[in-house]
């Protein structure tokens, strides 16, 4: 049995610390973003950040807003997630979250999956990349059936397309295609 030290107790400590922050960090996000709360969503990017194709905030800000006056109602929730640390001040994250959004009268559901990027810095942890893919994005009575399609980016307003996921893994793509070898 190994005995730990003092420094590896608080290495320890400190990575618990920091997971517990960044769990916080990412629920947060999901609240400020269903109550439109911009200066708290702000708060949680730092000024350079991206987040999908914009840079920095006021890139960020002009998306949430003219996505958010498309948007009815939200509910984000959070499920599982996890972090890696490349050192005690940056980190990377895969959040699997869904969301209930209404659209042009619509209840849509969707499954996304953020990958995550953050910095911490005067002992608050922020994002400075937040990448969304979807696994699925459709109205709640079409769910049953287009699931199994992969066409399952149907938002109100928009062509069907193909979802980011999870077609585009390559661990995905390396088991349909073990999958299929062993049919022949």
């Amino acid at each position: 049995m190994s005995v730990s030290t003092a420094s590896d107790f608080e290495q320890r400590l400190l990575r618990l610390e920091a997971r517990q922050m960044l769990t916080e960090l990412v629920s947060r996000y999901a609240v400020a973003t269903d109550d439109r709360d911009y200066a708290a969503i702000e708060g949680m990017f730092t000024p350079d950040a991206t987040f999908g194709a914009q840079c920095g905030w006021p890139a960020i800000l002009a998306f949430f807003h003219d996505r958010h006056g498309v948007f009815g109602p939200t509910y984000h929730y959070v499920h599982a997630h996890h972090f890696d640390f490349e050192s005690n001040d940056i980190a990377r994250g895969v959040i699997n979250t869904h969301a209930e959004i209404a659209i042009d009268g619509k209840n849509v559901w969707m499954a996304i999956r953020y990958l995550d990027r953050y910095v911490r810095q005067n002992d608050r942890w922020y994002f400075t990349d937040r990448q969304q893919k979807l696994r699925y994005a459709m109205p709640f009575e079409e769910l049953a059936d287009a699931y199994a399609t992969p066409l399952r980016k149907r938002i109100p307003g928009t062509a069907p397309a193909a979802a980011e996921l999870p077609e585009t893994l390559p661990t995905w793509i390396a088991a349909m295609a073990k999958r299929t070898a062993g049919r022949a």
